[in-house]
């Protein structure tokens, strides 16, 4: 086993640790500490479901279609039967 790749393995996982702990502690030390972890935990948020605003637009969107749609369908039903009905009149 090369130990000269492993150590550079261990080396570069210790360093980035260090770094991202470091980094949260300075964003914590600051003044606006508050608003910047409200951006970070914003911008996490979007990042695992990028689309969200879409999809709830869509979602809303097919609720309302669906809405119309059934309101219209008895509107249609109504209508048929008195068409219906004044045809056989005839």
């Amino acid at each position: 086993m090369d130990y000269g790749k492993l150590m550079l393995v261990f080396l570069i996982t210790i360093v980035l640790v260090v770094g991202v702990n470091g980094l949260i502690y300075v964003m914590l030390r600051r003044v606006n500490a508050i608003g910047e972890i409200e951006l970070f935990r914003k911008a996490i948020k979007r990042a695992k479901k990028p689309w969200a605003q879409e999809d709830d637009a869509l979602e809303e969107l097919a609720r309302r279609v669906e809405a119309f749609t059934v309101t219209n369908q008895g509107d249609m039903t109504e209508e048929i039967q008195h068409n219906g009905q004044q045809a056989s009149k005839l």
